[in-house]
């Protein structure tokens, strides 16, 4: 009797163990899918700050390629002369180099 009684007895426990293993496998895949699920969230809220300081920086950039354009037009005017201009009189046909008057 004893023979069986511990037979019975081991049965039990291997089922106990495989019924709590069956029971915490699902929790422990749901929490490992949560921290996997809240891994991703923060990766695609970092790639949505990354994307704003991005276009931040493509418009500092146009407005810089804009005040160099600027800042160019207004050093060829600096440097064109208000003054009539006329033609070096020493080139044959009055036509050649640009003199102040």
């Amino acid at each position: 009797m004893q023979g069986a009684w511990r037979f019975q007895e081991r049965r039990l426990r291997k089922s106990a163990a495989i019924v709590l293993a069956t029971a915490i496998a699902p929790v422990a895949a749901a929490e490992a899918q949560g921290i996997a699920i809240e891994r991703i969230e923060a990766i695609e809220r970092q790639i949505g700050g990354l994307q704003s300081e991005l276009r931040r920086l493509k418009s500092e950039l146009g407005e810089a390629k804009q005040l160099l354009r600027q800042s160019r037009s207004e050093a060829v005017d600096r440097h064109t002369p208000r003054r009539a201009l006329r033609r070096d009189p020493h080139v044959r046909g009055g036509v050649g180099r640009i003199l102040l008057g």
